[in-house]
């Protein structure tokens, strides 16, 4: 079931929302399965001892429920140099519930499906110029389903700001300059068990930047 609702602005622009139910069956989610264990009956003719022992299996069924809304408009009918600025910004909200053929476990989420996502950004486009201000936000999310709420894994929230930047030398060539979670947030990080503090790893990534030349012949 889908209904959604869209408002277009003059000279450009759109404002639209919307919500849907979607029911899934024989979902294919991540779980963990435990430690292996040592000796060569461990499945693994004794390699691996104490490793974690991840794999996918088939749910039953599934139910999600979401929101989403959208906003865009590209200032068109503004004098001179400000003509040139548009702004968008989205949202999704999901409301999740699946059936892990654990007797007597009903999860209130659903491994793969993200709770609260969103991305605003402000754009400017004029005078051979391209350049674009995004932010995206992730709101923490179910990584591996566990029988045993306290095991559950679940990955972080995240935000990240990219900003991405380029001139159009003539009619065939451009030059940009991309620069990847500006901010330098933290990003990529290992899930973690059940409640924030108890993280499975510690990476870290810092700004990434490419820059070069695109050709169009």
């Amino acid at each position: 079931m889908d209904f959604s609702l869209e408002y277009y602005i003059n000279p450009a622009g759109v404002v639209s929302a919307g919500v849907f139910q979607k029911q899934i069956r024989d979902f294919i989610f991540a779980s963990d399965m435990g430690v292996i264990g040592p000796g060569v009956e461990n499945g693994f003719n004794g390699e691996y001892a104490g490793y974690l022992l991840r794999s996918q299996s088939n749910g039953g069924s599934a139910r999600i429920r979401g929101l989403e809304v959208n906003y865009q408009q590209q200032f068109s009918n503004l004098p001179g140099f400000w003509r040139g600025f548009g702004f968008f910004a989205n949202a999704t909200w999901l409301e999740t519930k699946g059936d892990y053929r654990t007797p007597g476990v009903t999860v209130n989420e659903v491994v793969g499906f993200v709770p609260r996502s969103g991305n605003l950004g402000l754009t400017y486009i004029d005078y051979g110029w391209t350049i674009r201000v995004q932010e995206n936000f992730t709101g923490r999310a179910l990584n591996s389903f566990n029988a045993n709420p306290a095991l559950q894994l679940y990955d972080y929230g995240k935000r990240k700001v990219d900003l991405s930047v380029s001139r159009r030398i003539n009619s065939k060539f451009t030059v940009f300059v991309d620069v990847i979670n500006i901010l330098g947030d933290e990003l990529g990080l290992s899930p973690y068990v059940y409640i924030p503090g108890r993280a499975r790893g510690a990476d870290r990534f810092s700004p990434e930047i490419k820059s070069g030349i695109s050709a169009r012949f």
